[in-house]
């Protein structure tokens, strides 16, 4: 407990010295939030589900070549349209996640807190 006052009183000390804030110097100093924690894990489970879900075609794709009776190759259209619709994804839901974040309060949703000018 005393390591945190200790670094409460440094931010503290340097913030009166210099008149500003150095944003790098108080995330380095600041303790691990829960939330911070939280938002961590999830972008971890998210992650490890994304794999899992590329991962899994290739572990079953020999056996709809046999029950489907079609060859390897014709199959690759599969392995494209996964690569493909994830870069999509990303390429149209990046932008609407910005746009979003820059106009939306981040615990309403989709409720704008501010006209976008």
């Amino acid at each position: 407990m005393s390591s945190l006052i200790d670094r409460r009183t440094d931010l503290e000390t340097s913030r009166a010295s210099a008149g500003k804030i150095d944003a790098g110097q108080t995330l380095d100093n600041a303790p691990l939030s829960s939330y911070q924690i939280k938002v961590l894990l999830t972008a971890t489970i998210v992650m490890v589900l994304e794999g899992i879900d590329i991962q899994c075609i290739s572990f079953v794709a020999p056996t709809i070549v046999e029950d489907w009776g079609i060859d390897m190759g014709t199959f690759g259209i599969v392995f494209t349209s996964g690569l493909v619709g994830a870069v999509l994804g990303a390429a149209v839901f990046g932008p609407m996640g910005a746009y979003t974040s820059e106009c939306c309060h981040p615990t309403t949703g989709w409720l704008p807190t501010e006209p976008r000018q």
